[in-house]
Order: structure tokens, then C-alpha cells, then sequence
């Protein structure tokens, strides 16, 4: 959950949503809407320290008007395992989709377990989504 909170949250979060509004004076704001598009990339990437993962994960948010795409690809590097986290093809689309994880051994390119969080829409005023608990399995 806490790598779906970096890598597809945060950019999620980063979306212009018909909720939000904007300031046009001091004492009047009015919804935001986006009339064209706005792309966003992310890139999380830091070297492994002692005790702490190597990271290198894109995260990238396309919002098309009202229609929001978002895709993660990337690998986080520990000094037994690793892992290839990923957007299931094509993405989480309006609040819909899968964010996937491989898991493997360093040195071995057939995974060992995986995990995958569902990202469902929520039509709720506080919240546009929530996240399915996460489902885990072995190979």
C-alpha cells in the first residue's frame, strides 16, 4: 500500500478535478476545469544507501478535459531482492485500475510472489477513489 501511496497516489493526487476551485479575486473562487491537457512525470530515483532500497520508478499523469491516465513503471533494488512495480496495461484510467508488483530474488529473473492493488472509482465528496486491500500471491 505505502508504494502505491508514492508512485500512483501522489501523482493521482495531482489532477484537476471539477471539486477544486481556483481564487479569482479576493472574495470570489470558481470550480477549475481544464479545458485542454496537462502531463505530468515523476521520477523517483535515488541509489541505494545502507539499509535503505535503490529506487528508480516513473510515474506519469496524463489528463485529457475530465479523462485521467495515469502510468507507473520502475524497480526498487534491495540487497537480497527486487522488485518491478508497474501499472497494469494501459493504466489506471478515471480512478480505474490495477498497480502491480513482481517480486524476485537479485540474481534470478523468474519472480517469486507478486501483489496487486485495485484502484476503484468513488463517488464520494470527499474522496474520487479508494484502493481495494491488496491482494498477494505466490508464483
Amino acid at each position: 500500500m505505502s508504494w502505491s501511496e508514492a508512485y500512483v497516489n501522489v501523482v493521482l493526487n495531482k489532477s484537476i478535478k471539477n471539486v477544486d476551485t481556483v481564487l479569482v479575486s479576493k472574495n470570489k473562487t470558481e470550480s477549475a476545469s481544464l479545458k485542454d491537457s496537462l502531463f505530468i512525470v515523476v521520477h523517483n530515483a535515488y541509489n541505494k544507501q545502507p539499509d535503505k532500497d535503490s529506487v528508480d520508478v516513473t510515474s506519469t499523469l496524463t489528463q485529457i478535459r475530465d479523462s485521467i491516465i495515469v502510468k507507473v513503471d520502475g524497480y526498487r533494488y534491495s540487497q537480497k531482492y527486487w522488485a518491478h512495480l508497474f501499472t497494469v496495461d494501459p493504466g489506471i484510467i478515471n480512478y480505474e485500475g490495477k498497480f502491480h508488483v513482481d517480486f524476485y530474488e537479485i540474481g534470478k529473473t523468474t519472480p517469486w510472489a507478486w501483489t496487486e492493488i485495485t484502484y476503484r472509482k468513488y463517488n464520494d465528496s470527499n474522496y474520487l477513489y479508494r484502493r481495494v486491500a491488496p491482494v498477494v500471491h505466490w508464483y
